[in-house]
């Protein structure tokens, strides 16, 4: 996992330093003749209302780029993976934010197509990949102060809360790393892991890269 976790931020890296040349670019295009640059809607993004605080993170604004991350572990007679798709700033310090989704295997050495086959057009239930392993969702956030919150530490108990996967397509700009694009909806409650306390997740939507290949 660690060594997983080590091209993530490689891979993070590099779309940044890809962006921040395109920005270059069109900031030196003799076509603007305005003095400003017309804002362009973000590919990429995390968005929700947070306990009424609403929060954005888009890719290109502020070094934020979309990423994704994979871990699991062993399970009785298996595997559990969990597959992230995020925006995060390029140092990963804080106010990030993505979802997962957890899904159990009766095998370790996993191919592309079951890590495929892990996300679909669908609703799912949460999960978790904590010491209770269960297949579904997972949220995370962290905040200006760089603590966690998930949506499945604590109790984890996510009762009226609802998460849906709404597009998952090919990434055409992939650079060999991830091999979809996925928007997910979702509501639900965001555990501290320390403390217990919670958070109110409403209006939540993520588009990210997925599929860490």
């Amino acid at each position: 996992m660690k060594r997983k976790f080590i091209t993530v931020i490689l891979i993070v890296a590099a779309i940044v330093l890809t962006i921040s040349s395109c920005k270059k670019d069109e900031d030196d295009s003799s076509d603007d003749t305005s003095g400003t640059n017309t804002p362009v809607a973000a590919t990429f993004y995390f968005r929700a209302t947070i306990d009424g605080i609403d929060i954005n993170f888009e890719e290109g604004v502020a070094d934020y780029a979309s990423g994704v991350m994979s871990s699991g572990s062993t399970i009785t007679g298996g595997y559990q993976e969990v597959q992230f798709g995020f925006l995060s700033p390029f140092m990963f310090d804080n106010n990030a934010g993505g979802f997962g989704i957890a899904k159990s295997f009766a095998k370790d050495n996993l191919t592309i197509d079951d890590i495929k086959s892990m996300f679909n057009v669908q609703s799912y239930p949460y999960g978790n990949s904590g010491d209770n392993k269960k297949d579904g969702a997972i949220i995370y956030y962290v905040d200006d102060d760089e603590v966690f919150w998930q949506s499945d530490f604590g109790t984890a108990d996510q009762s009226g809360s609802h998460f849906e996967i709404t597009e998952h397509i090919d990434d055409p700009n992939s650079m060999g790393v991830s091999l979809k694009i996925t928007t997910a909806k979702f509501n639900c409650t965001l555990y501290n892991y320390s403390t217990g306390e919670t958070k109110t997740l409403t209006n939540g939507v993520c588009r990210s890269r997925t599929v860490f290949n």
